[in-house]
């Protein structure tokens, strides 16, 4: 009987913290992409309307990234990361993209953003 309990309170407290660390992230995600629609809206002066989807993402580099698509230009995806304090740099698209000739109309030329 004290088995049992043991086990499944250890199962409980592991479905605890796998849930609230799955809940931090998805809130987090959450924040990130309402911080840079204000951001495209606010800084950039893009209208709601002209943004299709804006989508973060959790991986290995940068941590953090969300995906926009434009309405306009419904094949292309932009990658932006906050690099923190709210600012938003807009990584890619790839040099091979550009030299092939595709177009981006929504692409910010930076020289060097680190």
């Amino acid at each position: 009987m004290k088995k049992t309990i043991i086990v499944c309170s250890v199962i409980l407290v592991i479905l605890l913290i796998v849930g609230t660390g799955y809940f931090m992230l998805q809130s987090k995600l959450n924040r990130l992409e309402d911080s840079l629609l204000v951001y495209l809206v606010h800084e950039k002066k893009y209208q709601e309307d002209d943004i299709a989807l804006i989508e973060a993402h959790w991986g290995k580099m940068p941590a953090l990234w969300v995906n926009v698509t434009f309405a306009d230009e419904p094949s292309n995806t932009y990658v932006y990361t906050d690099r923190g304090n709210n600012t938003w740099v807009q990584i890619g698209p790839t040099v091979s993209d550009l030299e092939q000739g595709e177009v981006y109309k929504h692409y910010v030329h930076t020289q060097n953003w680190r």
